[in-house]
């Protein structure tokens, strides 16, 4: 399995509108799940916003194979909200990690 994990910094400074932009990007990703063969999970998360050098939101999701994430990626419906993305993320980080089942 294969986990792919995307931190985001949103690009605006107010904090209302950088909840609102965090939570319509959250919820377009967030839809992707079921919706996309390969695609087993997809979890996000918005930070609390307390401190000021936090991130601004999460992407965890889980796919069966790393082609299965190059397929996720290039989808359509994924396409759409990574469109969506650019219009509201300043930069991301991310980090692709393998579980191996255990014998």
């Amino acid at each position: 399995m294969i986990v792919h994990i995307v931190v985001f910094r949103l690009s605006a400074e107010d904090p209302a509108t950088k909840f609102r932009d965090a939570s319509e990007f959250g919820a377009r990703l967030g839809a992707l799940e079921g919706r996309v063969t390969g695609l087993l999970s997809v979890e996000v998360g918005i930070d609390v916003g307390l401190l000021r050098d936090h991130a601004d939101m999460v992407l965890t999701s889980k796919h069966l194979s790393y082609a299965d994430l190059e397929a996720y990626q290039a989808h359509p419906l994924h396409v759409q909200a990574a469109a969506f993305g650019r219009t509201v993320v300043a930069e991301r980080t991310t980090v692709d990690y393998e579980i191996v089942a255990a014998d």
